[in-house]
């Protein structure tokens, strides 16, 4: 059996060349095709350990950029970033967009648990959302068609509630 594994998805183009120069070099090697065979989180583990999590795990590839993004969520790395720059994070936002987010409920779990891990508020981006939202849209507001598209409905229920002066 051969000494050297070469780990990778046989249509990758970094694949292919290294298998080519391989075969051009004589190189006895062993093919590991993680779409068949998997990956073992003991090794990934202990490659992550050595080398790093940004040099184990391609983020240039089709395959992460088709991901949605609550997949790619890493909240240990959020929490890291907040840590590192809390001086001028404000709060952590979560974006519940159809085609963005996939399961509306999970980014919101994962987004309050970096928030509230500094104290931060949590802020809800919300487009066309993938779950349906049970609740109308309050009343718009004689302000928003001055303002355009209107103001966010905590600004609006905040200048309500103050004595109009903005």
């Amino acid at each position: 059996m051969a000494e050297t594994v070469l780990y990778g998805i046989p249509n990758c183009d970094t694949v292919k060349k290294a298998r080519t120069w391989l075969d051009a070099q004589g190189v006895d090697y062993a093919f590991h095709d993680y779409k068949k065979q998997g990956a073992d989180p003991a090794r990934l583990a202990e490659w992550i350990e050595t080398a790093g999590v940004d040099t184990v795990l391609n983020r240039r590839g089709t395959t992460w950029r088709k991901l949605p993004d609550a997949d790619k969520a890493d909240v240990d790395a959020a929490k890291q970033a907040i840590a590192r720059h809390r001086d001028v994070v404000v709060g952590v936002k979560a974006r519940l967009t159809r085609g963005v987010a996939a399961d509306d409920v999970e980014v919101l779990r994962r987004a309050q648990e970096g928030a509230t891990s500094f104290n931060l508020p949590l802020m809800i981006h919300m487009g066309q959302t993938a779950s349906p939202l049970s609740a109308p849209r309050p009343p718009r507001c004689p302000y928003d068609r001055a303002l355009g598209s209107g103001m966010p409905w905590a600004f609006r229920a905040a200048r309500e509630k103050s004595d109009g002066n903005w």
